[in-house]
Parts: structure tokens; sequence; C-alpha cells
């Protein structure tokens, strides 16, 4: 329960630690306990249970120096500590058996508020499943001890406890009970108080972070340490749109759908000088309406800004008209930091850049310098409105003026002289980073091959959020020295990385090539099939992405991170009318089409690589042999400590103390050897004539002495002294008991 608050709290998602943590918490409890019995052979409970916990110093160290498994530095230093603070509680905790009963109860009660007023306890692990089951359990079980048990008409608890287990392996039937109106109930009863909590912790957040980094969205700033995942939710989207595309599959016939993947860039502003290059892009191919359908469609989406403060607007990838409750937004920041609840309209024109129709388009536009420019290729004003209302019902008369229109085209013009001036430097580049772009774009036919090409190489490089080291760097992405540094890195010596050592490395790739390129920094937001009334963009949506500046096209995004699939993967797979029957559509995934997926890998890296996949497995399990030889020498040790060390205590107690005292410790060491020597189960009922009985005959009269000075000392009504004649001669006995015991 307590991670759960945290996680809420925290934004933190730890799928892992809903499957592992509770089980790995609960093992190592079990194993302190085992200790605990261990050693308890040797010294008392509580110096037992103390000494049980001790190999949790040696677990911690060892698991922080050794990554055994994945996310293992997240939780095993945490459930190590957890377990053996349970363990000392078991032991030392006062009334420990009415803390449970009531604290049972109060969780219970705690678990099943955060469940249907925060929607904690949601990944559905069967350990969310024990844990309810369970507490159930053990609240009936209190419920009748403060109810019934007074009058002696209480179950016993393995009653309850069949009762879970029953639960628990009764399959469930098919149609389920409906709740929904108790849920519903819950839901308002509960939403004040999950606006309070969202409240606090929207305010709080911030101070659980530490020198990692949490998914979400940020600007261009510090980045590149370890990322920690976040399931709270940044922003939230309406849209009357499905969110699906349907096309007809040309080999089975049917028709299938394909999930829709929305990018949200931040601090953009309405961008509708994208809108007319691509708008005159289509025209310069006279494209017509049902062509442009197949890679294109206008599209209106709705956002609402959740747990998240930024002054940034955050729209989708080229929208031309946003607004809020004040109106148009045209630049892409305000003064202000945009809080929850902040809403924002956006309409946008979806491009499937994936689609091979529309490639065709960029690469023939790519090839052909300046014809947008040339007089003759521009529409008027006129024109181009009547073109966008045909091909999408764009009312362009309704977003901009002539005169506008004029202003846009001239800053069209005089535009890419400033572009090639701020996204071309290469400062910081390394010699080998220029001597890799040169590889790459050589001979490539237009601009659009060689950004292809530089994706497909670097889409061969290992994902990975879990970094070490070097690997760690944190640099600043917003200038070209932080890019070139990243960058360098990634190729060439970590080999691995996410979404901003891609970006990083693709951006100065291109811009040595000679090809203006920006890394944008937003989110990427993969719809359900199922459509709904809101969908919430978690931080784990977060993302950061290249764009290419074409020639008489504009910016087009790129996806080099190898855990997203290209655009040309997730294509909406739309035929012309014209050519359904005869199209023939090629695949520009093939490294026939872009041949740069073909060049390998630096040397060190492909090593690196195939060295970390090779001892993957094996590193594992050398990893934990050595931690179970660590942990099992250790335990020897502390288990020859407590045998040895109880023994030079006792002795030196001995030796040190009073013939009353020495008399004491001898009899409890006879009473021992009596009951090792005795065949028969033997019944401690507090009589030593018991234990005299059992001693062997020659050594009976002898005992009765030392007992009988043993009932003196203990039961005498004036204090005894013991002599040092009664003490000799418990001495004498305990040793004699020693050699029989050794026959």
């Amino acid at each position: 329960m307590g991670l759960e608050i945290y996680r809420l709290v925290a934004g933190d998602s730890g799928e892992i630690f809903d499957a592992v943590f509770p089980v790995v918490t609960i093992a190592f409890f079990f194993f302190y306990s085992i200790l605990k019995t261990l050693f308890g052979v040797f010294v008392g409970k509580k110096a037992a249970a103390v000494f049980s916990v001790l190999p949790s110093v040696l677990l911690i160290f060892l698991f922080r120096r050794t990554d055994l498994l994945p996310y293992s530095a997240l939780f095993m230093g945490t459930a190590i500590i957890v377990g053996a603070v349970l363990r000392l509680l078991f032991e030392f905790m006062p009334y420990l058996e009415q803390v449970i009963d009531f604290g049972s109860l109060l969780m219970t009660i705690a678990c099943t508020a955060l469940y249907f007023g925060f929607g904690a306890f949601k990944s559905g692990h069967r350990t969310i499943t024990f844990m309810f089951v369970f507490l159930v359990v053990l609240s009936l079980s209190a419920l009748q001890k403060f109810l019934f048990e007074k009058n002696g008409e209480g179950f016993p608890f393995f009653f309850y406890l069949i009762m879970a287990i029953l639960i628990l392996i009764v399959p469930m039937r098919d149609e389920p009970i409906n709740w929904t109106p108790v849920l519903d109930m819950g839901r308002r009863m509960s939403e004040g108080m999950r606006e309070s909590f969202d409240s606090v912790s929207y305010y709080v957040s911030e101070f659980f972070n530490d020198e990692n980094y949490v998914t979400g969205y940020s600007a261009l700033g510090k980045t590149g340490g370890v990322v920690n995942s976040s399931e709270r939710t940044q922003l939230i989207l309406r849209s009357s749109d499905k969110p699906y595309y349907v096309f007809k599959d040309s080999e089975s016939n049917l028709f299938k759908l394909r999930r829709k993947v929305l990018y949200l860039a931040g601090g953009r502003g309405e961008d509708t000088s994208q809108l007319i290059r691509f708008a005159h892009l289509l025209h310069s191919g006279e494209v017509s309406r049902g062509y442009a359908s197949v890679f294109s469609q206008s599209a209106k989406v709705s956002l609402e800004y959740s747990l998240l403060k930024t002054p940034d607007e955050i729209a989708p990838v080229n929208s031309f008209v946003m607004t809020d409750e004040n109106g148009r937004v045209k630049d892409g920041s305000s003064i202000l930091p945009h809080k929850r609840g902040y809403r924002l309209e956006a309409s946008y024109l979806d491009i499937d850049y994936g689609s091979p129709y529309l490639i065709a388009l960029l690469e023939n536009a790519a090839s052909e310098p300046n014809s947008f420019l040339s007089e003759s290729g521009i529409m008027t004003y006129e024109e181009c409105c009547e073109y966008l209302r045909e091909l999408y019902d764009i009312r362009l008369d309704d977003i901009i003026s002539g005169e506008d229109y004029l202003k846009i085209l001239e800053e069209i013009k005089t535009e890419e002289d400033e572009i090639y001036q701020e996204y071309l430097d290469t400062a910081g580049a390394t010699p080998r980073m220029r001597e890799l772009a040169e590889e790459l774009s050589f001979d490539a036919g237009n601009t659009f091959e060689s950004c292809k090409r530089v994706e497909a190489y670097l889409r061969q490089y290992q994902y990975s959020t879990d970094l070490k080291g070097k690997d760690r760097l944190v640099t600043d992405m917003s200038t070209p020295e932080g890019l070139s540094t990243m960058a360098d890195l990634f190729l060439f010596e970590s080999g691995k990385g996410y979404c901003v050592h891609y970006t990083s490395s693709m951006v100065m790739l291109l811009r040595l090539s000679g090809i203006p390129a920006r890394a944008v920094s937003g989110y990427r937001y993969s719809f359900p099939f199922e459509p709904d009334d809101q969908y919430k963009v978690s931080g784990n949506y977060a993302h950061t992405w290249p764009e290419a500046f074409i020639e008489n096209v504009g910016w087009v995004p790129f996806e080099p991170t190898s855990s997203y699939l290209p655009a040309e993967e997730r294509t909406w797979n739309r035929v012309p009318k014209e050519e359904k029957e005869t199209a023939d559509i090629p695949s520009l995934t093939d490294t026939s089409v872009y041949p740069s997926a073909s060049y390998g890998l630096p040397d060190n890296i492909e090593k690196n690589l195939e060295e970390e996949e090779n001892e993957d497995g094996q590193g594992i399990t050398l990893g934990i042999a050595r931690l179970l030889i660590s942990v099992t020498i250790f335990i020897a040790l502390l288990l020859l400590l407590l045998i040895f060390g109880t023994r030079m205590v006792r002795e030196l107690k001995y030796r040190c103390g009073t013939n009353n005292q020495k008399l004491l410790m001898d009899v409890e060491l006879i009473k021992k050897s009596i009951v090792k020597l005795s065949a028969e189960d033997f019944e401690d009922r507090g009589l030593l004539s018991d234990y005299e009985k059992r001693i062997p005959e020659e050594l009976r009269k002898e005992a009765g002495n030392v007992f009988a000075s043993y009932y003196r000392l203990n039961y005498a009504k004036n204090p005894v002294v013991i002599s040092d004649e009664e003490s000799i001669r418990a001495k004498e006995l305990r040793e004699r008991l020693l050699v029989y015991r050794k026959k």
C-alpha cells in the first residue's frame, strides 16, 4: 500500500514493482525468519532476530554492485530493507497480534479507497489479487474476534485461511457480477478526494525527482541521463475522429484497422506556412481530392493540460489553427506557464509520411530545386483557397487574409536563408561524425533519400533507458555543442540510448550532410483501437524526434528511435481508387530502397552489442552464483561467530561469576545434557526430579546433591551463599555428563 501511495504521488509507473516487489520482499522476510530459527539454537530469540537481519547489509552491497536482473537496482535494495524491518517488527513490536487485527481493518479501508478513488492497484497482477483476498480474510478474522470471540463463538483462523485459498483457486464464472452501480457510487463519493489528492501531488511531485529523469514533457534542455517511467496523466485528448485507420488488405481482401499515432510538438504555435507549403507540393503534382485522401486528411483534436506546467503550446504536428478560451493562439509559448485545466483546440493536417504515394511526391520535389519558389509554381491567394477547400474542406480565407498570404509567401522565400544558418550549425562535431555523414549521404539521389538512409542506419542501434557510467552523460540539446556531444558518444562509444540520443545523432548527421535539421520535443501518442470520450496521455508517451527541412516541402518528421515503428511500417495502406486493381506498392522498408540500412555499425559498437547479448544470460547466472556463494559464506561466518562467540561469552561470564551464578549456569547445562542423553521423548514440567530419574545411575546421587543446592538457592527464605565445594561439585557433574554424551 505504501508503494502504491508513493507511485501516485511521485508519478512512477513501476509495473515491475507490482509483479515482483511484494514477492521479493516476502521472500527476504522468510529468509530472515529461517536464519532467526537457525541462530535461535545458539542464542536467545531477541538476539537471533537481530543477527538474522545482518546479512541484509551484505545483500544490499552485492545488489548495488551486481546488476543481476532488469530493474534490480530499483527494487532489490528496498525489498531487502523492508523484509528486514518486517522481521524485526514481528519480533519486537508490543501487542503484535492486536496491531495486525486493527491494521488489517484500516488497510482494507485504505486500499479500497485508493482503488475506487485514485485508480490504484489496477495493474492486474496476481499479487494484487492475493493482497486484497488476504486483507479481507484478515479483516474478517479481526472482526469476529472483536464481536464474537469474547463469548467463545469465534471461528479459528484456519477457517478464514481455507476460505482465502478457495477464493483464489475456484475459477470465476463466465458472466461477472454487475458491480457498475457500486463502482459508480464509489467514484462519486471519491471524486472530491481524488481532486484534492491530485492537486497536492501536482505541486509536490517535483520534490520526488533525483539525479535521474522522470518521463514527461520538457523543452530541449538538460537531458540524456537515466529515465524513470511515469504514468502520471499530463494531457487529455478529445476527438470525434476514429482512433484508427481502415484499409483493405490486398492479400486477404478483408478490411483491417491500423492504430492511429499522433505526434504532439511543444512550442510551435500555428504553422500556417507549412499548410501552404504542403498545398503547393500537392498542386505541383496535380493531386486530386481522392488521391490526397490516400495519405492526408484534415483533423481536429481538443487538448487539456492535466498534471503539466509549461508555457509551451502543445499541439499536433502540422497544426494550422489553434485556439484557446481567449481566441487564436499563434505563438508557440505564452508568458506564464499553463497549468492544469488549460484547453487548446487544434486543427491540423494528418499526414501519412509512410505512404509510397506521398514519398514519391517528396522525392520528386526534393529532386527539383526551386520549383516551388518560381513564379509559375506559386498559386494566388484565391487559387490556394479554392484548392484547399477542394482537397480538405479547409477554408483558408477564414484562417488568413490575402495580405497575410502574400506575407507568408515572402517569408517562405526569405526563411530558407535563416533556416540554413540556424539549422546547419555543426559546432562540436567530431571528425568521425563528419566521416560517417559523408559515407551515409554518398551518391544519394536527393535530400529525402539521404534522410531515410540516416534514419535506417540509426535504427540498428540498441534502445535502452538503463544507462550506466559515461552513457549517462547529460547535455543540453538546445545547443549544437550539446547535440554533438551526445551524438558522438551514442554513435561511437555506448551504442545504446533512447530517443534523445537517436534524435541528436540524426540531427547532427543530417546537418553534416548539408541538410537543415532540428530536434522536436513533445509526445508520441498511440491511440487504442476502442473509441473513447477522452484519451489520457501519460508522461511515458513523452518523446523527442528529428525533423529535416526538405526543399519545396518544408519540415518532415522522421523516426530513428528503434523502439518505435518508422513511418513506412505504420502507413495507412490506402490505395487510390483508380489503382486498387493494379496498384503495386513498393516496400519502402526494404534495404534495396534505402541501402543505408546495410551499412554496418562501428566495430567496437557491434562487438559491445554482441558481447552484451552473448554474455547476458551467463552474466546473470554467474552474478547469482557469486551472490549465493557470498551470502552463504557470510551466514556461515556469522553462525561460527554465534557458536564460538556464545561459548566465549558464556565461559567468560562463568569465570567472572559468583558461586551462586556458576551453580545456576551449571544446572542449566546439566539439564540440557540429560535431555540429549534421554532416549525417550522428554517433557519439561519444571521439576528437577524428572531430570534426576533420567541421569545415569552412577551419577544420580551426585545429581541429587547438586539439585538440592539449586533448590536451596532458589527457594530458601533467607539469602543463600553457595560454597566453593558445592560449586565444584556442580561443575564436575556437568563435565562428566559431557563425557557420557560423547560416548
